[in-house]
C-alpha cells in the first residue's frame, strides 16, 4: 500500500545521492590523523566529546561539500522526481518545468533569481568553512610541541600563534623543570 509522494521523492533523492556523499566524506577522511582522536581520549575526553570537538570539527567540510553536492543533484534532477512523484507532489524542479511549459513569466524569473541567490549565499559558506582548518593545524602545532619539545621552531610557532606561554598557567615544579632544562641547552 505504498503511494507514490513527497516520500518517495525524498527515498529515491536519498537512494540516488547518497554514494557521493559517501565519497567525499571519506575523502575527508583519509587524511584524517586518528592521534588527535587518541590524544582527546588520553586528555579525558568521551567518545561524544571527542567526536563533537576533533572529529566532526575535521570533517566538517567533507559533510558540507557532500551536502552541496546533493543539494545541486537534486535542484538539477528532474526525471527521477518525474518518476516517483505521485499526483499531488509538486516539487520545485517539476514546478519551474511546468511553468516553463506555457512560457517565460516574472514567477520562474523571480524562483530563478532566488536560486542563484541561495547558491551564493551557500558557496560563500563553503568558502568560509574551507578556512577553518586551523583548529586542526593549532592541534597539530601544539601536539608536536610535546612530541618534540626541544624544536625550537614549534616554539616560536606557538608564539607566533597564541603568545609567548603564561607562566601563571604553570605549577611551580613545572616551572622549576623547564628553567633547569632551558639552562641545560
Amino acid at each position: 500500500n505504498f503511494t507514490l509522494g513527497l516520500v518517495s521523492v525524498a527515498l529515491a533523492h536519498v537512494a540516488f545521492c547518497i554514494s557521493y556523499v559517501a565519497i567525499v566524506v571519506r575523502a575527508r577522511l583519509a587524511g584524517f590523523d586518528r592521534s588527535l582522536e587518541e590524544a582527546a581520549s588520553d586528555l579525558g575526553a568521551g567518545p561524544w566529546d571527542t567526536f563533537r570537538r576533533v572529529t566532526l570539527p575535521i570533517i566538517l567540510p567533507g559533510i558540507v561539500a557532500g551536502a552541496l553536492l546533493v543539494f545541486t543533484i537534486s535542484i538539477d534532477d528532474y526525471v527521477i522526481t518525474s518518476f516517483v512523484a505521485g499526483v499531488g507532489a509538486t516539487t520545485l524542479p517539476i514546478q519551474i518545468y511546468s511553468m516553463l511549459k506555457v512560457g517565460v513569466t516574472p514567477e520562474v524569473n523571480a524562483v530563478s533569481t532566488l536560486l542563484l541567490l541561495l547558491t551564493v549565499v551557500l558557496i560563500a559558506i563553503a568558502q568560509r568553512l574551507q578556512q577553518e582548518p586551523r583548529l586542526c593545524e593549532d592541534l597539530t602545532l601544539a601536539h608536536s610541541r610535546f612530541l618534540a619539545p626541544d624544536r625550537s621552531d614549534n616554539d616560536e610557532r606557538l608564539r607566533e600563534r597564541f603568545g609567548p606561554p603564561d607562566p601563571e598557567r604553570e605549577r611551580p615544579e613545572e616551572r622549576d623543570a623547564r628553567a633547569v632544562e632551558r639552562e641545560a641547552w
